[in-house]
């Protein structure tokens, strides 16, 4: 099992050095393994100066200007396998996938437009349909509010605000997201930031996880940042091993070309239901053992070929430099004939061999590869 602390934060810039070190302290202090950041306003240029002996940004997305800004720290000794990374052109998304305890999970840092702008959330709810396959923990500063009886104080939200909640509300659906802090914390009222403007408190800031992690939160707390007019979200999830998938077996069809394999198949199929027809009441039970009858049957011929085909290749190869190494010696167009036909006798078994193994891998790649049902029923929700 590996606990994973993450804090995501609105830091409100990291260009200062005393605050930058201060701030990486904080986290080795807290103990934090991966901390998704908004608001950095570092250039590209700038962004290697967050790295240190104890933290590595791994990812990152920034402004021209000394504005916007995201990234993502990892804690070094962290055990973690990063598999890729990305991030949007603009200083607000950026995103890293990898494997943790044998579980695919894109960590995301996110950061919304101030003014209120509906089609920012569309835009994000699209870079999310490329992680169909990871499950997702997402760090943001939405600019907006999940409830606005919960997650607000002070007036009533004007029109514009009502409809990028709406807005965020629908993204978060449509990616099957929960928010963290309000699994721990269902009717609670907290906030992390205060609005001078309007002297009002709102939670804006939040750490989104996949439905399928919940079980995983072991807890979730809003802590204050002296270093930000922000205070960060924490989430400690306990992630226990995934299982890796059993290899599942299916039958060659190449098989079937094989009459030798069709012939003895039959005869002792039938000599297998003369045996075993009407010794049991339920069918079901006659039916799976066929099943296991066909699969070790199969197995047991195809190992067979193999073994063979293993056989007849080496002594192939044993031949042929044997030949090859005659003709140097004395040469005769006799052992070059033979040469030429045991070359290409030993090519048309290579030959065949690739042919399977190609075969095969287009099975697996369909049958293990990416399933585009979220993509597509992702895309008619939107619709």
């Amino acid at each position: 099992m590996t606990d994973l602390n993450i804090l995501s934060c609105n830091i409100n810039g990291l260009n200062g050095p005393h605050k930058r070190t201060g701030f990486l302290d904080f986290l080795r202090r807290r103990k934090i393994d991966i901390v998704l950041v908004q608001e950095s306003h570092l250039k590209e240029e700038d962004v290697h100066r967050c790295n240190n002996k104890f933290y590595e940004v791994v990812s990152h997305s920034s402004s021209d200007t000394k504005t916007k800004g995201v990234l993502i720290l990892v804690r070094r000794t962290l055990n973690i396998t990063i598999l890729d990374k990305g991030c949007d052109t603009d200083g607000r998304i950026t995103h890293i996938k990898t494997i943790v305890e044998n579980r695919n999970i894109v960590f995301i840092s996110v950061y919304a437009p101030c003014t209120p702008d509906p089609t920012f959330f569309s835009v994000l709810s699209t870079y999310l349909l490329k992680f169909s396959d990871f499950e997702i923990v997402l760090g943001a500063d939405t600019n907006s509010v999940m409830s606005h009886i919960l997650d607000r104080s002070g007036p009533k939200e004007s029109h514009s605000q009502a409809f990028c909640s709406d807005k965020l509300r629908q993204c978060v659906t449509s990616a099957s997201l929960v928010d963290s802090w309000r699994l721990i914390n269902p009717s609670a009222k907290s906030f992390t930031f205060f609005s001078a403007t309007h002297k009002s408190y709102s939670r804006i800031d939040y750490i989104f996880i996949s439905t399928s992690l919940s079980s995983a939160v072991r807890d979730a707390d809003i802590c204050s940042l002296s270093l930000s007019d922000h205070d960060g979200n924490l989430c400690r999830l306990s992630l226990i091993p995934r299982p890796s998938r059993a290899t599942r077996w299916r039958f060659n069809p190449k098989l079937l070309q094989d009459e030798n394999f069709c012939s003895q198949f039959r005869n002792k199929f039938a000599e297998f239901i003369e045996i075993n027809q009407g010794s049991v009441d339920d069918p079901r039970t006659l039916w799976n053992a066929v099943k296991g009858f066909i699969r070790n049957n199969s197995i047991s011929y195809a190992s067979f070929l193999q073994k063979k085909r293993h056989k007849k290749i080496a002594e192939l190869e044993s031949q042929l430099q044997n030949l090859t190494r005659d003709n140097q010696r004395c040469f005769s167009d006799s052992t070059l004939s033979k040469i030429m036909a045991v070359r290409s006798e030993l090519n048309s078994l290579l030959r065949s061999r690739a042919e399977f193994l190609i075969q095969r891998c287009r099975q697996n790649y369909y049958f293990q590869g990416s399933r585009p049902s979220h993509l597509f029923s992702s895309k008619n929700t939107q619709q």
